[in-house]
């Protein structure tokens, strides 16, 4: 008993220097010690996003979890551009028990790692916001917006007699991919 109390003591001494020596950095070094450590985490979390959607899919049959990525030309790893994400059960809801309308938004990620989020939702029975799918992108810009109305459109696979109303605020590229992906709504 007397040395689970000794050990106690050892271990709260030398947290207790270890957060004084830490206290006694500079400002910005203690900064820099997190933003490094903070763009190590963010890289592994990149990472992980193939085997997030390899499980989606597995886990969840017909959801579409779809990652690009760009290779460069002159060999090197390749990098992140876009990751597409819908399950099969918002599929399923909107086309079974909402209205036939799609709203399209996306907003800004701040950060080390910047880009846009991408979303699609539609409005349920009960007028309530029921999300259809995400999209991490590069860029607000008609190429993303193409590539995630393109996937929407794979993933829903609405039949030719169902019109759709989309509503958004008239982002860059929003009505040009509409026009190109969905012409025929």
């Amino acid at each position: 008993m007397e040395n689970s109390c000794q050990s106690n003591r050892g271990k709260n001494h030398i947290r207790d220097q270890d957060f004084a020596r830490q206290a006694l950095l500079p400002e910005s070094e203690a900064k820099y010690r997190v933003l490094e450590k903070t763009k190590l985490e963010y890289s592994k979390c990149y990472d992980k996003l193939y085997k997030y959607g390899y499980a989606v899919k597995e886990r969840n049959p017909g959801s579409m979890a779809f990652i690009r990525t760009i290779v460069p030309d002159f060999g090197g790893p390749t990098r992140f551009q876009r990751f597409f994400l819908s399950f099969y059960a918002q599929k399923a809801g909107f086309l079974f028990g909402c209205r036939p309308f799609i709203g399209l938004d996306g907003c800004h990620l701040n950060g080390r790692h910047q880009g846009v989020l991408l979303s699609a939702i539609a409005v349920d029975a009960n007028n309530g916001v029921f999300p259809l799918a995400i999209c991490i992108a590069e860029g607000e810009c008609k190429e993303s917006w193409g590539w995630f109305l393109e996937q929407l459109y794979i993933h829903i696979g609405l039949d030719d007699c169902r019109k759709i109303t989309f509503m958004s605020d008239r982002q860059k590229g929003v009505l040009v991919a509409l026009e190109m992906k969905w012409l025929e709504i």
